[in-house]
């Protein structure tokens, strides 16, 4: 197996969801290339990482590499399965990363919230934490300002 092959198949053998042969194959490769195997060691801590913010863990940095720090927020968004998920990631980006990654990951997050039917549950919890509520005042008010001062873009409303 080629590594092109192998890096595509890194998420799925990960998750145990690959059959025999594509298991031993991704399995065998890893064992041989340097490089994979770094790869897939950091999916494995960006994996684990999303998880623990999703449950609201908290001690946790934002990565200094910006490859890392995309992948973390793309994480995030896909692995945020409903509004308390949703909730902690952007709560915990909000403290820890620069606020064009928590825009990146909120235009996403409150798209798929709005697509599970789960938007209502979260403008609920952002209503009661402080921290998003100014994070999302302060974004609207950025929105508005880029509207030239009109109406501006319904983000949040």
């Amino acid at each position: 197996m080629d590594c092109s092959k192998s890096l595509e198949l890194l998420s799925e053998f990960r998750d145990g969801l690959l059959g025999e042969s594509d298991k031993a194959l991704v399995s065998a490769h890893l064992a041989i290339c340097v490089p994979c195997m770094g790869i897939f060691k950091d999916l494995d801590s960006i994996v684990a990482a999303a998880t623990s913010f999703l449950r609201g863990e908290d001690g946790i940095s934002f990565p200094d590499e910006p490859s890392v720090r995309y992948a973390a927020t793309v994480g995030l968004t896909a692995r945020a399965a409903d509004a308390p998920a949703a909730y902690h990631a952007l709560r915990w980006l909000t403290r820890v990363a620069a606020n064009e990654w928590v825009q990146l990951c909120a235009g996403d997050l409150f798209k798929s919230m709005r697509a599970k039917g789960q938007m209502g549950q979260l403008k609920k919890l952002i209503a009661q934490d402080a921290q998003l509520q100014d994070w999302i005042a302060e974004h609207q008010r950025l929105l508005d300002a880029d509207a030239g001062g009109g109406p501006g873009v319904a983000y949040f409303r």
